[in-house]
C-alpha cells in the first residue's frame, strides 16, 4: 500500500500482489531456515546443573570456567573487566589499554 500511494495503483495489481506475496512467502522461508540452521549453535547442549564452588563436578565448557575466572572475587573490579575484554571479547592487550585509557607496560592494581 506505501508503494501504490507513492507509485500508484498498478496496470497489474494482481501479478503485483502475487509477486510480493511470493517475495515475502520466499524471505520467511528463508529466514526460518537460516534461524534452524544457527540457532543450536547459539544455544550450547551441556548444562551445568549444579554450583561450580564445591561440587566437584568438572565445568564442560571452557568459556564459563573463563567467565569463573575473569569473575574470581579475589581480583579487583578493574582486572575483572579487563580480563573479561581480553578473554572473552576477544579484545588484544592494546586495545583493552586504550579502553581504559592507560599505557598497555602498565600492570592494572
Amino acid at each position: 500500500m506505501t508503494a501504490w500511494s507513492k507509485d500508484g495503483i498498478p496496470d497489474r495489481a494482481g501479478a503485483w500482489l502475487t509477486t510480493v506475496a511470493r517475495r515475502r512467502a520466499i524471505d520467511v522461508v528463508r529466514r526460518q531456515s537460516t534461524q534452524e540452521r544457527l540457532l543450536p549453535l547459539l544455544v550450547g547442549s551441556e548444562v551445568v546443573s549444579t554450583p561450580y564452588e564445591g561440587s566437584g563436578a568438572e565445568v564442560p565448557d571452557d568459556r564459563l570456567r573463563l567467565i569463573f575466572t575473569c569473575c574470581h572475587p579475589a581480583l579487583s573490579s578493574e582486572v575483572q573487566v579487563a580480563l573479561t575484554l581480553r578473554l572473552l571479547c576477544g579484545l588484544s592487550t592494546s586495545e583493552v589499554a586504550r579502553a581504559f585509557s592507560a599505557d598497555e607496560r602498565k600492570t592494572p592494581g
